[in-house]
Order: structure tokens, then C-alpha cells, then sequence
């Protein structure tokens, strides 16, 4: 809703675009935010609906396993971590100038440390799908 409003209120395009001024996941946090909406949806139906509503007898273990053996929904899964990385860069990058917090000395370290933590979110989180697919249990 975000991307739709400020792309109705910027009015005519701009003949040419500065893509050198922002970065691509910067410019694509409506796709980014409705990749990790669906992703959230079905993650709670899989994990969270079944074990904690429908109360299925299965452990929860089991139930990680039986989903992650499952090759569409582990690429589902690592794309969604993939979203959910790049959204958190954003997201680390421009509360500190929502918040006021915007020193020329802080940039770079915001930066890197938005970049660092994302990226190591991301792998431990896409980690877990991918060893349980290709481990032998």
C-alpha cells in the first residue's frame, strides 16, 4: 500500500532515472514486503496452525522435517529469507534517519552493520531448510 501511495503521489515520471542514487532493494520494497506477507501466511498455516490450532498429535520436529524434505517449498522458503534479508538492509538503514539519527560519521557503520547482520540472518535462517533437505534423516 506504501509503494502504491507514493508512486500516486510523485505524479509524472521523470524522463530519465538516478538508479545509482538507491539501491535495487530499496526500490523494490513493495515486491520485497508482498514476498514476505505471503511468505508469513503460509509459514504460520504450515508451522503454527497445524501445531497450535488444529493441535495435530504430531511433534513439532517431525513436523519441520516432513515439510522441509519437500523441494518447492524449501526454494519457497530460502526465496522468502532472501526477501526478508534485503528488507531488513532497508529497514536497518532508514530507521536511523527516521529516527533522526542521521550523522555523516554513522553512515558507513550503519551500513555495514546493516549489511553484516542481514546477511548473517539470512544464511543461518536459509541454512536450515537446505541441510534438512539434503540430510538423511
Amino acid at each position: 500500500m506504501i509503494t502504491i501511495q507514493n508512486r500516486k503521489s510523485k505524479g509524472d515520471k521523470y524522463v530519465v532515472t538516478d538508479r545509482t542514487s538507491s539501491k535495487w532493494y530499496a526500490r523494490n520494497m513493495g515486491i520485497l514486503g508482498t514476498v514476505l506477507a505471503g511468505f508469513i501466511i503460509i509459514h504460520m498455516a504450515q508451522f503454527w496452525l497445524k501445531y497450535k490450532v488444529l493441535e495435530i498429535e504430531e511433534d513439532l520436529y517431525n513436523l519441520v522435517v516432513a515439510t522441509f524434505k519437500i523441494g518447492w517449498f524449501v526454494i519457497l522458503y530460502v526465496i522468502s529469507i532472501l526477501a526478508m534479508g534485503f528488507h531488513l538492509i532497508h529497514g536497518i538503514e532508514s530507521a536511523h534517519t527516521s529516527l533522526g539519527l542521521y550523522q555523516k560519521k554513522l553512515v558507513r557503520f550503519v551500513k555495514v552493520f546493516a549489511l553484516w547482520f542481514s546477511v548473517i540472518l539470512t544464511v543461518l535462517y536459509a541454512i536450515i531448510p537446505i541441510i534438512i533437505y539434503f540430510k538423511d534423516i
